[in-house]
């Protein structure tokens, strides 16, 4: 149980590194770059998360639900975007470097936020590695192993699996792979990025203090 958890976290990780440099790409695309790593995972993430999604549904919607499709995807991603990595890299190293002495400077009570926050989304991650109860197989899960049992994204006449939700069509590519942790895990990214996103537009447009807030 604890070796699949740290795997799921780590291949969470390399998924995440890669969707933001796919993001990263678009908008450097559409003449949105340089950014920095709060916007690259503002913005970045979510657009990766969407293509990537996006992609993956059209491809099981023609039949082609397959852990090589999925792997295939994932290496046609590295070669589109492997110029975003050395950059988002960099910029992660840097957040890192720096993030004691901002911690430090930071108003007190911007730290307790912080605080507050990483164990709230600490504890979501226990949650999260926790086996999937009976709602989560029946709910998220049930339909995307009817649609690899069925070789293809379909209509499914069943209340919750009759429309493949596009956030949910990535549990397809974590199952194909034997990534049974892995559909939590991708909630609980949608969760701490949202709040990353609203941070970023707070201190975009007010202040850090209304990020915060």
């Amino acid at each position: 149980m604890i070796g699949a958890g740290v795997l799921s976290l780590f291949a969470l990780s390399c998924f995440a590194f890669l969707t933001v440099t796919l993001g990263s790409r678009w908008l450097r695309l559409f003449k949105l770059a340089p950014l920095a790593l709060s916007e690259q995972a503002a913005f970045g993430l979510p657009l990766g998360l969407g293509v990537f999604a996006y992609a993956l549904f059209g491809l099981g919607s023609a039949g082609l639900v397959s852990a090589w499709v999925v792997l295939l995807l994932i290496g046609v991603t590295i070669a589109f975007s492997w110029r975003e990595c050395a950059s988002v890299a960099s910029n992660l190293a840097g957040f890192v470097h720096k993030f004691p002495e901002r911690l430090r400077a930071a108003p007190s009570w911007h730290v307790g936020v912080f605080v507050l926050l990483s164990l709230i989304a600490g504890l979501n991650l226990i949650g999260a590695l926790a086996p999937p109860t009976m709602m989560d197989g029946l709910r998220y899960l049930g339909g995307v192993r009817e649609y690899i049992s069925r070789g293809r994204i379909e209509f499914i006449p069943v209340f919750w699996w009759n429309y493949p939700g596009l956030y949910e069509t990535l549990f397809t590519g974590a199952l194909l792979l034997r990534l049974e942790a892995m559909p939590a895990l991708l909630h609980w990214m949608a969760c701490v990025a949202s709040t990353v996103t609203l941070f970023q537009i707070g201190r975009q447009f007010y202040s850090t203090s209304a990020g915060m807030v």
